[in-house]
């Protein structure tokens, strides 16, 4: 992915070109065109979609692996298996909420989120405030893709013994590789440690993770 920056006063946008070297699948969640189990996210007029809350769920992902190598805190939504403890964690929240009600003021609202918040909720939002990162829905570049869909082969595997369940055999829908979108990031507000969240998971994507 290449990307650029341009500056807005506190508001940044990044665009960029994402390009998939492999065929992807982002499912619609009914029946396939093709008569497979699982079809793809398309526009009505058969274009694949790549919706921004998609783009922004690999974000995240990446950059909450990345986090602790910055010195900075991701709670993956569960205190109790990453050990920091955040208002996204729902068990969390019960405890300390009602303290959250005493706060009068926005400063001290404010205050009390930013100790009760990991890093990386506070840019990608809480349940008390937020998101401040924003993905637009991926525009196809039209001659990037040969307008044709294909049908993979897929199998469940039953988790106790790891192996494939016999009978359990489905196919869905994939976007061949070479599909390319233009895609866009915007940061309200980034603060030092948001911008290096960002380069650092960019810097994976560019990657080709």
């Amino acid at each position: 992915m290449n990307s650029r920056n341009v500056f807005f006063g506190r508001k940044v946008k990044i665009h960029g070109k994402l390009t998939f070297e492999t065929a992807f699948h982002i499912g619609s969640g009914e029946e396939g065109e093709l008569a497979t189990n699982m079809g793809i996210l398309k526009e009505p007029d058969g274009r694949p979609v790549l919706p921004g809350s998609s783009l922004k769920g690999c974000f995240r992902s990446w950059t909450e692996k990345l986090a602790g190598h910055l010195g900075l805190t991701a709670c993956l939504l569960d205190s109790e298996l990453s050990g920091v403890f955040c208002v996204s964690d729902e068990a969390y929240r019960k405890q300390v909420g009602d303290e959250y009600k005493t706060k009068k003021s926005e400063a001290e609202k404010l205050a009390w989120l930013a100790k009760q918040t990991c890093t990386v909720c506070e840019l990608f939002g809480s349940p008390f405030k937020s998101s401040r990162i924003f993905f637009s829905d991926g525009k196809l570049e039209v001659n990037s893709w040969s307008r044709s869909i294909q049908v993979r082969d897929g199998v469940c595997i039953d988790r106790d013994t790891e192996t494939a369940r016999p009978g359990a055999k489905f196919d869905f829908e994939v976007v061949p590789d070479g599909a390319q979108f233009f895609i866009s990031i915007e940061l309200e507000n980034p603060l030092d440690k948001d911008f290096a969240m960002v380069e650092a998971t960019l810097a994976e994507w560019e990657n080709g993770f």
